[in-house]
């Protein structure tokens, strides 16, 4: 099986390093490539190249996106897409990401309030994808929060679920949310944002039992997740998820079996950059 990789440093997304490095601690070698995707044509290429699975940045995806002809539903309304994988002798764009999101989610939370507010801190990018997962989970109202205070395609966004109440506050605004939230979901590097960290870790819109879900920082010791818990609230980190993401797409890709869940969830550790 032949794999490659488009960015040397993982973002939403993680590279392929961490999941090569779990295995060969298993004995198993799974070399990858650096390749560069620019064009549909070069995912033919690829193909041709003998590429079976290659693992996208949502960067680099959401530019070639548009290129593609044929896309999933999921993949065309998100925008981006995590990985090419060999089907019916093709290589084609799919997402798993918010589905493992979603799946990992619904295993470890129960009882979720989902009558409540979901509040997305996240960059376009990635948006529409975390918007499909809460209404996924069956929120209604959506609160997005970002520098700008506004969202590109808004009105794509909105029509998208006509049940949906959505609403896009700026950064600074945060703490004048004033309707009970849920859930709580972000993206940002909370280390350039100090002041948005100080306001979201009073967790002043957030109702008894609600979550929070932190999917940048790699950190050990995450400064939100532990104010969170202190709170009274539950909490999910990156590292958590995606040691569960890879394993789903190890599974998917033959290296592993579902009896080896538990031991790679405890040894899977995700390497940053790829020298």
């Amino acid at each position: 099986m032949k794999l490659g990789c488009t960015s040397k440093s993982s973002h939403l997304f993680p590279t392929l390093q961490g999941l090569s490095e779990y295995l060969r601690s298993k004995d198993v070698d799974m070399p990858f490539d650096m390749v560069t995707l620019s064009k549909d044509s070069d995912i033919l290429a690829l193909k041709k190249l003998g590429y079976s699975y290659i693992r996208m940045d949502e960067t680099e995806a959401e530019k070639i996106a548009s290129k593609i002809k044929i896309l999933p539903e999921n993949v065309r309304f998100s925008g981006i897409f995590d990985c090419l994988i060999l089907e019916n002798n093709q290589l084609l764009p799919r997402l798993f990401y918010f589905d493992y999101l979603r799946k990992f989610f619904v295993q470890k939370f129960k009882n979720h309030k989902i009558n409540e507010a979901a509040v997305l801190l996240t960059n376009d990018v990635e948006l529409k994808g975390f918007v499909t997962f809460a209404l996924s989970l069956g929120h209604k109202k959506i609160i997005i929060v970002n520098q700008e205070g506004s969202v590109k395609n808004d009105v794509e966004l909105r029509s998208f679920n006509m049940g949906m109440e959505l609403e896009v506050i700026k950064i600074e605004d945060v703490t004048q949310i004033n309707i009970g939230t849920s859930l709580m979901i972000n993206t940002y590097d909370l280390k350039k944002y100090p002041s948005l960290l100080t306001d979201l870790a009073y967790f002043n819109f957030m109702t008894k039992q609600g979550i929070v879900i932190e999917l940048e920082s790699r950190s050990p010791v995450n400064p939100l997740l532990f104010e969170a818990e202190k709170a009274g609230l539950r909490s999910m980190g990156r590292r958590e998820f995606i040691s569960y993401y890879e394993f789903q797409n190890a599974l998917k890709l033959g290296f592993v079996s579902i009896l080896e869940r538990d031991h790679f969830l405890s040894n899977y550790n995700e390497i940053m950059t790829i020298d």
